[in-house]
């Protein structure tokens, strides 16, 4: 469905942000782009998405060449950043609507889909605040929404990630897996998180300096991997708690030993005292 061939991008005379990128992906693939900051994840991502222009080297979606793409007909494209854009003073209803508006919904389905939006994405606390008052988290959670209302193709996702709480990861996986892993669409995302990659993807690149060094295929389901993942993740925090209350166990003990020596030496003052 994508192909880089020998792909360069410069952003200035000197700097090449991606240097000779060859990358292929498939209809139901799920593949993460992983490397630090800086090592052009997000150029890569904002190529795929028209937003950055190819030096030299061959881009094609869907096998057009990226240059004569139409992102309106040619391709169903969704795309989530690091940071979202909304209308950061309408509410999250009316940021639901919007999208729904300008595919000229009949008011009938609008009111289906973000009902249904609503529930799904446990909206309903947050449906009529404003998104400037919404947590990083929620603002994903819109996000995703907003996608989930058009079947893709196509879906990019750039370091959402990294900021975010285990729970909060686990539930943006799983309604990523609900709504855009199946065998119609393809789903590539940036992160600079290994771990992460691990869990979610199928095909991993491992990309620095604006190289891809090195390219990995897992064979596990993404429900082994994140069942895994989840179980490891909730043992590890048990062996902590554990080992936490072993050391108030051990400070409380030693704080009784110390009780208890005292006790012992002032007895044995206060005998010497009577004699």
């Amino acid at each position: 469905m994508i192909s880089l061939v020998n792909v360069f991008v410069k952003y200035t005379k000197e700097f090449y942000a991606l240097s000779n990128i060859n990358l292929s992906a498939s209809r139901g693939e799920v593949v993460a782009l992983v490397g630090p900051k800086d090592s052009g994840k997000t150029c890569l991502i904002r190529v795929l998405a028209g937003l950055e222009k190819v030096e030299k080297g061959e881009v094609y979606i869907k096998d057009i060449p990226i240059n004569k793409i139409d992102y309106k007909t040619d391709i169903a494209m969704g795309y989530i950043p690091y940071k979202a854009y909304f209308f950061d003073k309408k509410t999250v209803y009316d940021n639901l609507k919007y999208v729904l508006d300008i595919r000229k919904q009949d008011k009938s389905i609008i009111a289906e889909k973000i009902n249904e939006a609503t529930i799904d994405f446990r909206l309903e606390q947050i449906i009529n605040q404003k998104i400037y008052k919404l947590s990083l988290f929620q603002k994903y959670l819109v996000s995703i929404a907003r996608l989930s209302f058009r079947k893709l193709d196509f879906v990019l996702i750039d370091n959402i990630f990294e900021e975010l709480s285990l729970e909060e990861n686990i539930e943006l996986f799983n309604l990523i897996k609900k709504y855009f892993i199946n065998k119609n669409t393809l789903v590539l995302f940036a992160t600079s998180e290994e771990k992460i990659a691990r869990v979610v993807a199928s095909k991993i690149y491992f990309i620095n300096n604006g190289a891809i060094i090195n390219e990995e295929n897992l064979q596990e389901t993404f429900e082994e991997r994140l069942e895994k993942e989840f179980l490891l993740n909730v043992k590890d925090n048990q062996i902590n708690k554990n080992s936490k209350v072993k050391k108030v166990s051990n400070i409380k003990t030693d704080k009784s030993k110390s009780t208890n020596n005292s006790s012992k030496k002032k007895t044995k003052s206060t005998k010497n005292k009577k004699v």
